[in-house]
């Protein structure tokens, strides 16, 4: 059954000339910048990281939850869409067919706006409508506090190593981000640390 009526707008791709133009600006002028910025300590910039969060902390706005919603809390690269699948097919009782398991599951707090009009929104009514057992799956990556609680709702949450979360975290976003330029292993090791001791600083 389908787990969902959500139908994402179609993706158009870049001409091949467009990604053979920008090679030129990318490799003579990105990666010297960004290769200068790493050397000083400025890339990844910490206050684009600071930025994304604070924008995100505030993604559920006035959202209760209901009886029916089962909430993923995890971390980055924590094995999320592993659980995503899992819950999403007991709910479904191992029937829920979908393309992608964002046209079936939200994820308010997606990092970059322009990817919400690819996933299911929040409101949209049609999961809970179609699950067999009353039970939707909503995804986050928010810290507990910014996470709307209630008793009736239910909250699965995963953890992973984090040397593991680290190390899966710089091959992703290096596949789909940055490329290029992407920093050292060195550095976004450096940086990882000083980030997850910044946010241990401010849970406390």
């Amino acid at each position: 059954m389908r787990a969902s009526n959500f139908s994402p707008p179609p993706r158009r791709l870049f001409p091949a000339w467009v990604r053979y133009a920008s090679y030129p600006l990318l490799y003579g002028l990105g990666v010297p910048i960004v290769k200068t910025l790493e050397a000083f300590g400025r890339w990844p910039n910490p206050s684009l990281a600071r930025n994304i969060r604070a924008r995100m902390a505030h993604a559920f706005g006035d959202y209760t939850p209901t009886q029916g919603d089962v909430i993923i809390c995890s971390f980055f690269k924590s094995g999320t869409t592993w659980l995503l699948q899992m819950t999403t097919q007991i709910a479904y009782r191992a029937q829920a067919e979908f393309d992608n398991i964002h046209h079936a599951v939200p994820w308010p707090d997606v990092p970059m706006p322009p990817m919400a009009r690819l996933m299911i929104p929040l409101a949209d009514p049609s999961p809970l409508a179609n699950s067999p057992t009353g039970l939707r799956v909503i995804k986050t990556h928010l810290a507990r506090a910014q996470v709307p609680w209630v008793p009736q709702a239910r909250y699965v949450a995963c953890v992973r190593d984090p040397k593991d979360v680290c190390v899966s975290g710089y091959h992703f976003l290096k596949a789909l981000v940055l490329g290029p330029l992407a920093p050292s292993v060195e550095h976004w090791v450096k940086s990882s640390r000083a980030r997850s001791c910044r946010g241990r600083s401010h849970a406390r």
